[in-house]
């Protein structure tokens, strides 16, 4: 059985939001030497019509195309390049799927937090210090023996940064987005994940105004580790609903 469920969208992105969303995912997938060359291009001189000129192949297509909606909005002062590179440096190193591994931990370890993680997910995760852009409005979805709970934005790519860090490339992409809803057991099964036929699956639409946060089974075997350990256990796509949480051997 696959249920859908999606939440109320009332479009409640700014522009800046939304026009910093396709700078944010291709500066982060940008390679070391990719970001170097455009840095590299940053220099004391202003490109007009009148005064282009070819500085070969620097950029690929898309990261020149990136690069010219980045210096578009900072010169209508929308964004600021230090503020850009400093999101992303937080997001990329500092947060991740660090953050909502802890709260996974927690929440196997604490039968009161699973309960007020359940109950009231925004707040439960701030108690933890994990709040801020894109994670305003949380819920919290537990995996059970019956039911296996798998998240997708169909609409864009809403995903909730201060607990899962950027969302991986695959995350945005159109297959995703239309299988996960039409075919999400064989989504599953392409991410390596099969499920007995009489599993439940449930299907939840990020939407701007609620992000999930999936709490996968706590592994067997996983009696006795405290928190640290068993947040060793909990992996990013545990979390989105496209994997399982490690066994303690497998780390």
């Amino acid at each position: 059985m696959v249920q859908y469920l999606n939440g109320n969208f009332a479009g409640g992105e700014s522009v800046a939001d939304v026009a910093l969303n396709p700078i944010w995912t291709y500066r982060h997938s940008m390679t070391n030497d990719q970001n170097a060359d455009r840095s590299n291009h940053d220099h004391d001189h202003s490109h007009n019509n009148s005064e282009r000129h070819d500085h070969g192949n620097e950029l690929d297509p898309m990261a020149a195309r990136v690069w010219a909606l980045e210096t578009i909005l900072t010169e209508k002062g929308l964004v600021e390049p230090a503020v850009l590179d400093e999101i992303i440096e937080t997001y990329s190193h500092k947060v991740g799927p660090r953050n909502g591994a802890h709260v996974v931990a927690k929440s196997w370890s604490d039968p009161a937090f699973a309960d007020w993680l359940e109950a009231d997910a925004t707040a439960a995760i701030a108690s933890l210090g994990y709040m801020g852009r894109q994670g305003e409005h949380m819920q919290a979805v537990f995996n059970s023996a019956d039911t296996h709970n798998l998240v997708v934005c169909t609409l864009c790519s809403c995903y909730p940064w201060p607990v899962l860090g950027p969302p991986p490339v695959w995350y945005k992409s159109p297959p995703y987005r239309s299988q996960a809803v039409i075919n999400p057991r064989g989504v599953l099964e392409e991410f390596g994940v099969k499920l007995p036929d009489t599993t439940k699956i449930r299907v939840w639409d990020s939407t701007a105004e609620m992000r999930y946060l999936v709490v996968p089974m706590r592994p067997e075997g996983s009696e006795g580790l405290n928190v640290s350990e068993l947040a060793a256990l909990v992996t990013r796509n545990s979390m989105i609903g496209t994997g399982l949480a490690l066994l303690p051997g497998a780390v």
